[in-house]
């Protein structure tokens, strides 16, 4: 996003162009399912930024003291970007700490210090991954900013670079017109990191910004005033801007749009649209750095108040479209009282931009303080919101994270000739981490996991409606290729109770556990070696308000009990663990480790030691899987593991 206070900058189609870009990003995430191609307006703000930005590099450049003129650019930037964002960030940080859930907190203000560093995209990058998955996030649209900061403070360097290796041997145009072309091939190669990390990347996006300056260097010629072209403009243009925000998602359309009439986008825009488009789109140009700050935070707290109150769809979109008519009010207001007024030199009186300054430095503290006690209970003591940050803290290895990997981790401990192997769906991720603290002196563990899969093999399956996705028989064919290949000296098993409530007659559900039984033994003569059950955990009444790091803290605090009665439990996890613990009382080769034990009694079970021990219904938190991590041990080494 780019913004001068110079005559290129003030040109009528300059704005209108921005007016356009803007409103079709805040269409875009306002309704996605409609203007799918509306996140183009962030490409037409790199192509624009191009243009505007060139002519003020060049007078760097062309001076006698390029010290001096690079340093005064990069004050004139400071004064004209950051005053704006850091009130935005301060009002999305005021918001978030009621609206956000109680867990994405400390990711918050992570993306406020990102976007203050000037890393906005690289963290996006990390935290959020893919920028069109339908997670709304307050500060992701910040990414496109740090992409503009970071080509403002390396162009004009690299540039000066170019020109003393050079020798001045080559025009400046060919500096833009080498480095564009060599930034598209690494666009088109997603080159390095894959899509998600070049659509983040200033390498990847600086062909954008010079398309814009070599626009901006024809625009130096002079042409005549042809007709013709100034009809085919009026003509196409319409026409383009539809392929373009409705289209499909082909940056190709804007590319063709932009080569075809830049003459006329550029400089006579005003003159082939309707005054009454015209003054809305220089309105919204004007304004449209405030607007772009502002519009993501409101939207998104449109939808968490959807959320919150359980709107109907009519309701979300009258939400929506209040948001909206707010984003332009606070959009006006931040663009009248803050942006505009800093912008000038004759305003940023010392006075001004001391107290500027120090707010910005309380900002980066309450930044820096909030991710550093960003613990996710934020102070409130005693409540459900006390456990662990993340649902389950299972082992995250530096190459390989069990829950998200489609292959297996390999060697996640590594210390001996024998080989170990951990099994299962997101319950034995949940144990992940003790697990492999207890094998980190016992051998080399392996862990290969797939969330939501049974340990039912399909070939033991005749006559009962449950059957295995196609993912889940993939897995399966998987373990069974790394037990092949690889001499286990045992393998661990953990899997979530078989839900009895998935079947209609009782009948289904006691043959479901005779195959799950079977399943285990197919495991056993696969290996030829020890399998070590890892029996149930207990299942608790599903409240969606416990556990959950969606929880805002407008909902106020919670204090759910400690411990529930056995009457109230779930009791498929209960049949399951007395099933199992029954048929595999005397087997040689199979061990069962029974693990209800130690949450539940006879008349209760517990939730609560020193910490929530669950981390939702039924998966065990960080401290949960600790709790039991004694037993393991104990276990483990009777069985001579």
């Amino acid at each position: 996003m780019t913004y001068l206070n110079s005559e290129v900058n003030r040109n009528k189609s300059i704005q209108i162009l921005r007016g356009v870009s803007v409103l079709a990003v805040v269409l875009f995430h306002a309704f996605p399912s409609i203007f799918k191609s509306g996140y183009l307006g962030v490409d037409l703000f790199f192509v624009i930024s191009g243009f505007v930005i060139t002519p003020v590099i060049n007078k760097i450049i062309g001076s006698q003291n390029k010290i001096m003129e690079l340093k005064k650019f990069y004050i004139k930037r400071y004064w004209r970007l950051i005053p704006a964002l850091t009130i935005a960030l301060i009002g999305t940080l005021i918001l978030g700490l009621f609206f956000s859930g109680i867990g994405y907190l400390k990711n918050l203000f992570n993306m406020s210090l990102s976007t203050q560093l000037i890393v906005a995209n690289y963290f996006n990058y990390k935290s959020v991954g893919d920028y069109f998955r339908p997670q709304p996030q307050p500060l992701i649209h910040t990414w496109s900013l740090s992409v503009e900061e970071q080509i403002y403070l390396l162009l004009p360097v690299a540039l000066m670079l170019f020109i003393n290796i050079t020798k001045k041997s080559l025009k400046i145009p060919y500096f833009y017109l080498l480095f564009g072309v060599l930034s598209f091939v690494f666009y088109l190669y997603s080159w390095p990191g894959g899509e998600v990390f070049s659509f983040y990347s200033f390498h990847t996006r600086f062909w954008e910004f010079s398309i814009g300056a070599l626009i901006y260097f024809a625009s130096l010629k002079n042409h005549s005033n042809n007709k013709s072209l100034r009809r085919f403009t009026g003509v196409v243009f319409v026409p383009l801007l539809v392929l373009i925000f409705f289209g499909p998602n082909n940056f190709i359309y804007l590319v063709v749009f932009i080569i075809l009439v830049y003459k006329y986008l550029f400089f006579k825009l005003d003159k082939i649209l309707p005054n009454s488009i015209v003054k809305l789109m220089v309105n919204l140009g004007d304004k449209s750095y405030s607007l772009y700050l502002v519009h993501m935070p409101i939207l998104w707290i449109c939808n968490e108040i959807s959320i919150l109150l359980n709107l109907n769809p009519i309701q979300q979109y009258s939400c929506i479209l209040f948001g909206i008519g707010v984003t332009y009010l606070i959009g006006n207001l931040l663009y009248l009282r803050i942006e505009n007024r800093y912008r000038y030199r004759n305003y940023r009186v010392k006075s001004k931009k001391m107290a500027h300054i120090k707010l910005q430095v309380l900002l980066l503290a309450i930044t820096s303080a909030g991710i550093a006690t960003g613990t996710n209970n934020y102070f409130l003591a005693n409540s459900v919101l006390n456990r662990p940050l993340n649902e389950m803290d299972p082992l995250v290895g530096d190459k390989c994270n069990v829950m998200l990997s489609d292959v297996a981790c390999k060697n996640v401990s590594s210390v001996g000739n024998k080989k170990y192997l951990l099994i299962g769906d997101s319950h034995a991720g949940s144990i992940s981490r003790t697990i492999s603290e207890i094998f980190s002196n016992r051998g080399d563990l392996d862990i290969y996991l797939k969330t939501g899969c049974q340990l039912i093999y399909n070939e033991v399956i005749s006559s009962i409606s449950f059957k295995q996705n196609i993912n889940c028989q993939a897995y399966y064919n998987k373990v069974a290729e790394y037990i092949k290949f690889n001499r286990y000296e045992a393998i661990l098993v953990s899997f979530i109770s078989v839900d009895g409530e998935s079947f209609k007659k009782k009948t289904e559900y006691d043959t479901l556990l005779e195959y799950k039984l079977s399943s285990i033994k197919i495991l056993q003569k696969l290996c030829n070696c020890k399998v070590v059950v890892l029996g149930p955990t207990p299942l608790f009444p599903v409240d969606n308000n416990f556990f959950s790091p969606n929880r805002k803290l407008i909902q106020g605090n919670e204090n759910p009990s400690k411990k529930v009665k056995i009457i109230d439990m779930n009791d498929f996890a209960f049949k399951e663990d007395i099933f199992l613990t029954k048929n595999l009382l005397n087997n040689q080769n199979i061990k069962m480790i029974n693990l209800m034990d130690e949450f539940c009694d006879l008349n209760y079970c517990i939730r609560w030691s020193n910490g929530w021990l669950f981390a939702d219904y039924s998966h065990l938190s960080n401290l949960g899987a600790k709790y039991l991590k004694f037993k393991l041990v104990n276990e483990l080494d009777k069985a001579k593991i």
